[in-house]
């Protein structure tokens, strides 16, 4: 399994917690038509909310709020995450077939849906703090170090290739030579043609980059830490050079 970039990982679980969104929105909108709710319709909409909104909301508020993340993601880590971002919506949906079936006895809908909270509340919470781990944790928990960055890269040259996209392809053929002068040129003749906050962006790495490079070419940081900063920059780099 090879690394993935973070937008990679925030747009497939996007994609599962949209469909499966859809698919239970529906299932209650035509239980609610068909009476089948009759006279507890807040509270099987209530249930709704509370299974479904929090991991919309946090994969929203990372969309919205981290836009140009600087990070790659350990190959587990997005495994792990959009298998059970898929699993937790199956889970949601197989709840409610199973409903009738619960309620034939002496069970109500709505001693149902608050028994149901018993094992979604705790698959969702344990989704939320992955989706908090992998999306707003600022320090990694798997740090790629330099050639897992480059080789990445260069997958990722690979792949564009495969698809056509030759931009693409050659910026990240420049990060896979460790030269992101060069990829920096491409996007400001890129981005520049239709300016925005991808330039912005871009315009901002590069003041980065070229900071960082004067203060190693001074002996004004940590080599270290130095390299750490350079890889943070990589990766930020990836993740826009995806955009182009």
């Amino acid at each position: 399994m090879a690394w993935k970039l973070l937008s990679e990982t925030r747009r497939a679980c996007l994609r599962a917690g949209l469909a499966g969104t859809a698919a239970v929105l529906l299932l209650v909108f035509a239980q609610t038509v068909g009476g089948i709710l009759s006279g507890v319709v807040a509270q099987a909409w209530g249930w709704v909310l509370l299974v479904l909104l929090p991991v919309l909301l946090l994969l929203w508020a990372s969309a919205m709020f981290n836009r140009y993340p600087a990070k790659i993601i350990h190959p587990t880590a997005h495994q792990s995450l959009v298998w059970g971002s898929w699993t937790y919506q199956w889970l949601i949906l197989l709840t409610l077939l199973a409903e009738p079936f619960a309620t034939r006895e002496d069970l109500s809908i709505v001693g149902y849906l608050a028994q149901s909270l018993w094992w979604l509340l705790p698959m969702e919470a344990l989704l939320l703090v992955g989706y908090w781990l992998v999306f707003y944790r600022k320090d990694l928990i798997f740090k790629p170090n330099e050639k897992i960055i480059l080789d990445f890269a260069t997958e990722k040259a690979a792949d564009s290739k495969d698809k056509g996209n030759l931009l693409r392809q050659q910026c990240f053929e420049l990060v896979a030579a460790n030269d992101l002068p060069g990829v920096f040129a491409k996007m400001k003749e890129t981005f520049g043609k239709t300016g925005g906050d991808d330039l912005k962006e871009s315009i901002l790495l590069q003041g980065q980059f070229t900071a960082l490079s004067k203060e190693k070419e001074m002996n004004m940081v940590d080599p270290g830490k130095a390299q750490i900063e350079l890889n943070r920059i990589a990766m930020a780099v990836l993740n826009l050079v995806e955009k182009m």
